[in-house]
């Protein structure tokens, strides 16, 4: 049912064993068509990079395949509600009234640690999620189930309608400071044109007019002047189909996110919407840390905190042995080797 919860049938289907004496080390090899060369979690998904990460990366949870049942991981347990503590708080947008299901406390492991022996952060948690926001890396259930109060993430200079950005019509938009004006000519004339400034007489063609009637092509000046500007038959619906660009000023803050160190080893999450403790601890899975150090943006890898590690990597070959600080169950093979198909 997800990544995590099958993880040791997945790598037992995806790898196979190549015969050897019981003397020497049980080495298992994945061919792959192609190798990547970044494999860390905000870089972007692929199969391939999916199966590296189930390897060198631990989650906060996994799923036991027999049971079903939800067992941690990287958290020392499943998510505390403390919804009590964030209710009415009005920067993260928890409702007054809220008891349950909008705040949880995650507390990690006290085993967790990197490769070299260095302990896993709640630091380092919150700074992972974070560059994950930032990344858009499609993690759906994360990112869905998850929803953190974000606040208006508007790129610069979108351009929204009247009726978005707060105004009635054109006038009250231009006592707010606004004097550039745009006119929607898919949604109001089944245009290919998108917005468009109201001053644009650039000629679209109309597809829904007969060959030589007079409006078979038409520009954003002509449909504003005549149907939309104020005193024009249709100046109703401004709201609807004359937009204004946002301000450039406008840009998420982090700080603002509902991502909290709470503590060495603990951390919390406050959401847009309710959810329950094991929901939250199954939207987590594909939630991998950053180790210290890493530029995810520059597609460097990160060091291993999972049951393996890499020691050598190239085009043609990466091979992985277990992770000697490793602290969960012990790795299934002495030796992982993911090679070319080719």
């Amino acid at each position: 049912m997800r990544k995590r919860m099958l993880l040791a049938l997945a790598c037992a289907a995806a790898l196979t064993a190549v015969p050897v004496r019981a003397a020497q080390p049980i080495t298992a090899v994945r061919e792959m068509e192609v190798l990547p060369a970044c494999w860390n979690p905000a870089a972007e998904r692929t199969a391939e990079k999916e199966f590296l990460l189930g390897l060198t990366a631990a989650g906060f949870y996994t799923v036991e395949g027999a049971t079903g049942e939800i067992v941690p991981l990287l958290a020392a347990a499943l998510p505390r509600d403390v919804t009590a503590d964030y209710a009415g708080n009005e920067k993260y947008g928890v409702p007054a009234q809220a008891g349950r299901g909008y705040a949880f406390e995650i507390t990690l492991n006290p085993a967790a640690c990197w490769e070299d022996g260095t302990a896993v952060t709640a630091e380092q948690a919150v700074r992972s999620m974070q560059v994950l926001l930032e990344s858009g890396v499609n993690l759906p259930e994360f990112a869905n189930a998850v929803a953190f109060r974000r606040g208006e993430n508007r790129p610069t200079g979108e351009i929204v309608s009247l009726e978005t950005a707060g105004f009635t019509d054109v006038e009250e938009a231009g006592q707010a400071g606004y004097s550039e004006f745009y006119l929607d000519t898919a949604g109001f004339w089944g245009l290919d044109g998108g917005w468009r400034p109201v001053t644009d007489g650039t000629r679209l063609r109309d597809y829904a007019m007969p060959a030589g009637m007079d409006e078979m092509y038409v520009s954003a000046a002509y449909l504003y002047r005549n149907y939309l500007a104020d005193g024009a038959p249709y100046s109703r619906f401004q709201r609807e189909f004359v937009g204004v660009a946002k301000p450039a000023d406008e840009k998420r803050n982090l700080d603002d996110v509902g991502i909290l160190k709470t503590g060495e080893r603990s951390f919390t999450l406050i959401l847009a919407r309710p959810t329950t403790a094991s929901a939250l601890a199954l939207a987590l899975d594909g939630v991998y840390l950053l180790s210290d150090g890493v530029n995810a943006a520059a597609g460097e890898n990160c060091r291993s905190n999972g049951p393996y590690r890499v020691v050598s990597a190239d085009a043609w070959e990466i091979v992985l042995e277990p992770n000697p600080c490793w602290w969960g169950s012990p790795a299934a093979y002495d030796r992982v080797v993911c090679r070319r198909a080719d």
